[in-house]
């Protein structure tokens, strides 16, 4: 009986416990993690799990800056998803790219708007040397509903670049120059048992 009070009382305190929820993620999502060098890769900000675990948030207004190596990537050029006609690209240069933007609708329509996800930029590198370059938030603000700061997440990203592999025409090179080989050794055979 003792046994059974308790797990009754365990069960109703567990009821009143508050709801854990999730923590949205602001993160960076390549087309590629290796690429070789001399080529481009394609890197997204974005900010994941706006409706995880029972949360209905939004993102009223944001300021990012990305960090990159320098020395390894370039910046190429790229597209600011912005809230409104008000997305700025604020900054650019020393291995920081930063932009902003606000939203002028209300939170119900961002609400019916916005999914789980939303891409804050889509940005294209050049690479320059091979190595692995991080990507970082060196500074990130997001608002959220009823103007408050949006609590988040954020996780860090990187692009290795590689040399530039060998090309295959060696190989099939090779391969060619062996069958060449093989063929001429077979012919001087051939003559050799026909005594020509």
């Amino acid at each position: 009986m003792k046994i059974k009070l308790l797990f009754i009382f365990a069960l109703l305190a567990g009821f009143g416990l508050p709801i854990a929820y999730a923590s949205p993620i602001l993160t960076f999502v390549a087309n590629t993690q290796t690429v070789a060098l001399g080529s481009s890769v394609t890197v997204s900000a974005v900010l994941t799990g706006l409706e995880d675990g029972g949360l209905d948030e939004i993102i009223a207004a944001y300021d990012l800056s990305v960090s990159y190596d320098d020395a390894v990537l370039s910046y190429a050029g790229g597209t600011f998803f912005g809230l409104s006609s008000d997305t700025f690209l604020t900054s650019l240069g020393g291995g920081t790219i930063s932009w902003n933007s606000i939203s002028y609708d209300s939170d119900a329509a961002l609400q019916s708007s916005q999914g789980n996800s939303f891409t804050l930029a889509t940005m294209v590198f050049n690479t320059l040397s091979t190595g692995t370059s991080a990507l970082s938030y060196s500074y990130h603000d997001v608002t959220g509903l009823n103007a408050a700061t949006l609590n988040y997440a954020t996780l860090p990203g990187s692009v290795t670049v590689n040399a530039v592999a060998e090309p295959s025409s060696l190989v099939l090179m090779s391969l060619a120059m062996m069958l060449m080989a093989g063929v001429k050794q077979r012919k001087a055979l051939v003559v050799l048992a026909h005594g020509c």
